[in-house]
């Protein structure tokens, strides 16, 4: 941290007139307090009068209590140009100044305190003039202006002929300053009568703003008769309130208890240690350094648990105290004093204690009580001028090479880190590798105890984090041994340890019985704790925010948990929240917790891997948590949480425990969390894997999309009773929760990474078992499938029932139905296709549409299968290209209706002609039967068959004719398609009449034939790609009667054979059997074409 470089070397800050050149290392960054400065600096040039002066409260006149308001308002506004370089601070100052110097100094240059003659008796005491001292000389320090120092010259003198005397008490001249009035008024206070009427206390706690500012002007004149009344007033003091090693007398031994005016006043206590920091600074004299030692000491015990000072003029009392706490530091290095000024300047800077950071104005009492420039606002502004350390900011630790005398540099280490913490505050212990055999007692806000990363030292005596710690870091540390030999813990908590950093540190029990890891005290505010290793630790808690609390917690903001290593021990990690101010964010992820219970021959007071309650949000990632084993609590849970607003509980292997994850209820006190589990491997847990306690309201408790064991799902028992209401043959899923649909397969793909690693694609299981997730079994199904979680084209299956599957298709993705039948499963609601990709059924697995299917503009329609279902809806391709929505069954054979209902380009032949359940059972009897060599070919052949209204079986006895067996052996084309072209004589039918033969039906006549003669044909079949004869295609002849009510039968079916002497396939009927009549004569390739002629039979 680089250190502030003040314009003057030796600038003072005004103690209401007193001033040291101090520098706080505050808990709070540069630009904080700087800003604080800043903002006080503006406020004090906003109220200044146009006379140049300042009164006592803003907006007052010159009366009492402006003299001491003007002289602090000078001094802090230079302090702030000193450090900021405003020059406007610089002109206020010395407008300041000048008035002053009107008001006070005579035309022969003299100091006259009866000037401003408008102040009323017993107003214009000297110690309200005293700060003027010290602002002249800070005018000559800045501006070296000369009449700043003939001002300040002048009353130095003033006070070296003019100072207080009790002639009866034998005090030298100018002994004490501090009560002084007008000479007119001497006799009404009774200064030269008897000691018993002394006030002595305002004597005491007045005076030393004159001892310090003889003292600077001492400095800067180089006459000693300054410095010799400066110290004659201290030894004033020095003489009633003893100074011996102990705290200050409170009050002078021969005065009478009933007298207030010797008690010792934060404030007072802290103007003196100020003094005699000054003296000792010139004299080197060490009883002014034992005085302040004293009063210091005394301080400490002074200070209130908010870290502030006094009661209940706090403002004033903590700036004070904390600019005398530094002071006494830097004069004795001791880290007590530091840490406690660091307290208390962030309490200043805290909302609520004076300080309004919008305006500036310090208030005396709190933001809104009133601004006293001399009590408020000028030592508030001062305090945080002085807040630019010039103190160490980091100290290094080497116990091989380092020595607890020397400086604590890089180049000159301590040996301890004991010393180093003595030594810094609020910054950074540096630590070499090696072993340290020390027990290490933290008690310093804002300190980072920073280990070699490569080398990480070894401390064998444990932590004491001692009472109401902030802004704690440990880095880079092997901790191990006991802090407190009572407690039996690694690290051991007092009070409330606020904002807790710990990183890449290993806590090792030793496999000491009984040892705890983290143990006693509180954790509050934000607490991370990641990459660490805590093992062999046997005690119950193994890391406990707050242990022995009866369940109930501490505030916490944010807690991290990330990337630990907990393992071979018989503690449970906990996070507890404060019931009245539960934790605000819990994160916990990357862990692996394993073998805990049973380590070192001990069954273990364990009860679970986590626990976490009393808290708002919860997410817990990526951990693995296996081998839990059963406590001597009869618990033995991978994750127990309770008091939960909103749990995020995803990607986890929780694995072979004793038990998996349990939701506690209290009986009744504690909900269900919202939120949800997700992408879990939750799988070989002995009692169950997931159990929601009967007694907790609300839920159900959002556990879909895990995998359970079983591509079946768990075994389901709602009301704990031991007879599950479903059977998957997983894990135990105890309780009200929702666990389908589920994940079809074990769904971590890369054992040796923590947490589950997505398996992509994945399978997803929808039934509808259990309580529906709030968007549907399928359309929470769909919505996993649409996100990055999952980016493969993921399989969801669907169990038989009726579902809704209005949630939008964003990704690739196939969805089946469970082997069966269509007719089985529904599809309700309408359907929105956003993304290329994806498959709706398939044979056997399809479904049952009711409503419309939508493809969404820009998608690429023809990725897109809609095959196998009956469709029952619309259908609406808004993208590119033709939709595939082939072999479906559209609830109806009229090609009219079909495209009545489709909008877009959509593919939808071949269609089938009856629900899909019935057309793929014929079809797979086609199949089996070798009626037919192709899907198509079948598809074909059911529309045939319902033209002829027989079924499959009266079909396939059509198999033997035109030649036993003559579909037998079929061979499938090479190419997609062929073209026919008609035979040798230009037709393809003898008798084949050019233009047709009239119609019926609607239908053209080709030929005609007399009852008895022989329809013969022949025709070419050529690949529509290439052109090339097609030799050895597998082409069928049907002929079907065609009745004059429109209804056919089949009369005829065999092969056409390819004749190589033509280059044709030929075939020839005899009609001599046929009545007369229209007939239909069919021919069809095995790839699914068709070509259709009419022929009428007549009579001879």
């Amino acid at each position: 941290m680089s250190v502030r470089r003040r314009v003057i070397a030796g600038v003072l800050v005004a103690v209401l007139g007193l001033a040291l050149n101090l520098m706080i290392f505050v808990v709070v960054s540069a630009s904080e307090y700087q800003a604080a400065l800043e903002k006080s600096a503006d406020y004090l040039v906003s109220i200044q009068d146009a006379a140049g002066f300042w009164s006592k409260k803003p907006g007052g006149s010159w009366d009492a209590g402006a003299e001491n308001a003007t002289g602090n308002a000078i001094t802090t506004l230079l302090e702030a140009y000193s450090t900021l370089g405003t020059e406007t601070y610089k002109t206020a100052g010395i407008a300041g100044g000048d008035f002053l110097i009107s008001e006070f100094i005579q035309p022969d240059g003299s100091f006259d305190i009866n000037k401003p003659a408008h102040h009323t008796v017993g107003d214009a005491y000297l110690n309200h003039m005293s700060p003027f001292l010290t602002a002249w000389l800070r005018l000559y320090q800045v501006t070296s202006v000369q009449k700043y120092l003939d001002a300040g010259t002048a009353f130095g003198d003033y006070l070296l002929t003019n100072g207080a005397r009790c002639t009866d008490t034998g005090d030298p001249y100018y002994g004490l300053f501090g009560y002084l009035i007008r000479p007119t008024d001497y006799a009404s206070r009774g200064c030269f009568t008897s000691p018993a009427k002394l006030y002595h206390g305002h004597y005491l706690n007045y005076g030393y703003e004159q001892i310090y500012g003889l003292a600077l002007l001492s400095q800067i004149t180089g006459n000693n008769d300054y410095l010799e009344a400066a110290e004659l007033g201290a030894g004033q003091e020095l003489s009633r309130q003893r100074v011996d090693g102990s705290f200050p007398a409170e009050m002078q031994p021969s005065i009478p208890p009933s007298d207030p005016n010797l008690r010792l006043g934060i404030h007072y206590a802290s103007v003196k240690a100020l003094a005699y920091l000054k003296l000792y600074d010139i004299t080197s004299n060490t009883i002014y350094k034992n005085a302040t030692v004293n009063y210091i000491d005394w301080l400490l015990t002074q200070q209130n648990p908010d870290n502030s000072f006094g009661n209940p003029d706090y403002v004033r009392s903590t700036t004070w105290a904390a600019v005398a706490l530094l002071g006494a530091y830097k004069l004795t290095g001791n880290g007590d004093y530091l840490a406690a000024a660091n307290k208390a300047v962030s309490w200043l800077l805290a909302l609520g204690h004076g300080y309004d950071s919008s305006t500036g104005a310090v208030g005396r009492y709190s933001e809104s009580s009133t601004v006293y420039i001399a009590y408020s606002q000028t030592p508030f502004a001062l305090t945080m001028a002085e807040a630019e350390a010039d103190i160490p900011t980091e100290v290094w630790v080497n116990a091989t090479t380092g020595n607890d005398g020397n400086p604590g540099t890089e180049a000159e280490p301590f040996a301890t880190i004991q010393r180093g913490i003595d030594a810094v505050a609020g910054s950074t212990v540096y630590v070499a590798g090696g072993t340290y055999n020390e027990s290490v007692t933290i008690d310093k806000d804002y300190l980072t105890i920073h280990g070699d990363m490569a080398s990480r030292p070894l401390i064998t005596g444990g932590l004491k984090l001692d009472t109401n710690l902030t802004g704690l870091t440990l880095e880079n540390c092997y901790i191990s041994g006991n802090a407190v030999v009572s407690k039996n813990s690694i690290v051991r908590m007092y009070g409330a340890i606020t904002d807790l950093t710990v990183d890449n540190c290993v806590f090792d029990g030793g496999n000491v019985s009984g040892r705890c890891g983290f143990s006693g005290g509180q954790l509050e505010g934000n607490v991370t704790i990641q990459n660490c290793e805590f093992k062999n630790i046997l005690g119950w808690a193994l890391f406990e925010s707050r242990s022995g609390s009866g369940g109930d917690g501490s505030a916490m903001g944010t807690i991290t948990f990330a990337n630990n290593y907990i393992h071979d021990s018989n503690g449970s990690v906990v996070f507890r929240g404060l019931s009245t101010d539960r934790a605000d964010l819990v994160n916990v992820y990357g862990n692996t917790w394993e073998r805990i219970g049973g380590a070192n021959g001990e069954q273990g007071q364990h009860w679970a891997g986590l626990e976490v309650n009393r808290s708002q949000v919860v997410n817990i990632y990526s951990n693995d948590v296996s081998n839990v084993l059963e406590g001597q609590w009869g618990e033995g849970q991978g994750f127990q949480l309770w008091n939960i607003d909103t749990l995020s509980l995803h990607h986890n292997n929780v694995t072979a425990n004793f038990e998996g994850i349990f939701v506690y209820g209290g009986g009744g006190t504690f909900s269900i969390p919202g939120g949800s589990l997700r992408y879990n491997n939750i799988s070989g847990n002995t009692e169950y894997g997931v159990k929601v306690d009967t007694t907790a309201t609300g839920g159900p408790l959002d556990a879909a999309l895990n995998w359970w064991g079983s591509g079946n799902g768990p075994i389901a028992d709602a009301n704990d009773d031991g007879t599950p209401e479903y059977n998957g043959g997983g894990d135990k899923a105890i309780g009200n929760i929702i666990y389908s649909p589920w994940l079809g397969i074990d769904p971590d793909g890369d054992a040796g990474t923590v947490g589950v690693q997505l398996v992509s694609p994945m399978t997803i299981i929808v039934d509808e078992v259990g309580p529906a997730p709030a968007a549907g079994y399928l359309n929470t199904a769909i919505a996993a499938a649409n996100s990055a979680d999952l980016p493969g084209t993921d399989t969801i299956e669907v169990r038989h029932g009726t579902y809704d599957a209005s949630e939008p298709i964003t990704q690739p993705v196939n969805i089946i139905s469970e082997t069966g039948s269509a007719s089985q499963t529904t599809l309700n609601e309408n359907m929105t296709l956003g993304s290329g990709g994806i498959l709706i059924g398939q044979p056997l697995q399809g479904f049952t549409i009711s409503g419309n299917l939508t493809v969404q503009d820009l998608v690429d329609a023809s990725t897109i299968h809609i095959h196998w279902n009956n469709l029952y809806g619309n259908v609406d391709n808004n993208g590119r290209r033709p939709l595939d929505a082939r072999y479906n069954f559209w609830g109806t054979q009229r090609m009219n209706v079909i495209r009545g209902r489709i909008t877009g380009p959509v593919r939808v032949n071949p269609f089938l002609p009856k629900n899909a359940d019935g057309s793929y059972t014929d079809i797979q009897a086609m199949l089996d039967a070798g009626l037919v060599p192709s899907l198509n070919a079948a598809i074909d052949h059911l529309w045939t068959m319902m033209g002829l209204g027989v079924d499959v079986a009266t079909y396939i006895q059509f198999q033997p004719l035109m030649g036993g067996g003559a579909f037998a052996g079929w061979q499938a084309l090479a190419n997609p398609g062929v073209g026919m072209g008609a035979g040798a004589g230009g037709t393809i039918l003898n008798n084949q009449i050019a233009g047709g033969g009239g119609a019926f039906l609607g239908v053209t006549i080709d030929a005609i034939y007399t009852q008895g003669e022989t329809i013969e044909g022949g025709f070419v079949l050529t690949d529509p790609l290439t052109g090339d004869f097609i030799t050895d295609a597998v082409v069928t002849l049907s002929v079907v009667q065609v009745n004059d009510d429109g209804s056919t039968s089949l009369v005829h079916w065999g092969m056409i054979t390819y004749d190589e002497g033509t280059g044709q396939y030929v075939f020839d009927f005899d009609t001599s059997g046929l009545a007369p009549g229209v007939y239909d004569l069919l021919i069809q390739t095995d790839d699914g074409q068709s070509f259709q002629l009419r022929v009428e039979v007549t009579e001879p």
